[in-house]
């Protein structure tokens, strides 16, 4: 069996890591694929049932589960209007959206860091920052 590589990641991307592993084993259509992913979100799960229940921590794991939701409906959306047409002014509107909740997924889970005094925050760097 390949061994795995372990990292050291923040509170915030530990919870953005969970919110979306629970979002696949929904989603999943095969078995196989939703078994793998219900071994792998028991796993995060146990981890989580360990970290200290901050105040607002739940809300904002929450709100990036939901942003999340938004991120995998808007992404499909990419997907079908490309396929359809790719010269589609829809998708940079969709793009643009995108965009904005990449922006607020960052914002949450810097604020989750924050909780736990975590100081490797979300790092965004655009353009030619």
């Amino acid at each position: 069996m390949a061994e795995g590589v372990n990292i050291t990641i923040g509170p915030g991307e530990f919870i953005d890591r969970l919110t979306i592993l629970r979002l696949k084993r929904e989603k999943a259509r095969t078995a196989h694929i939703q078994e793998v992913l219900a071994q792998q979100v028991f796993d995060f799960e146990d981890l989580r049932k360990k970290m200290q229940d901050k105040l607002g921590l739940k809300d904002l794991e929450l709100a990036l589960e939901t942003v999340n939701r938004k991120l995998w409906k808007a992404e499909d959306e990419v997907r079908r209007l490309g396929a359809d047409d790719p010269t589609d002014p829809a998708l940079a509107h969709v793009a643009r959206r995108i965009a904005a909740m990449n922006d607020e997924r960052a914002r949450l889970k810097t604020g989750i860091d924050g909780l736990f005094g975590w100081q490797a925050t979300e790092i965004k760097i655009y353009g030619s920052e």
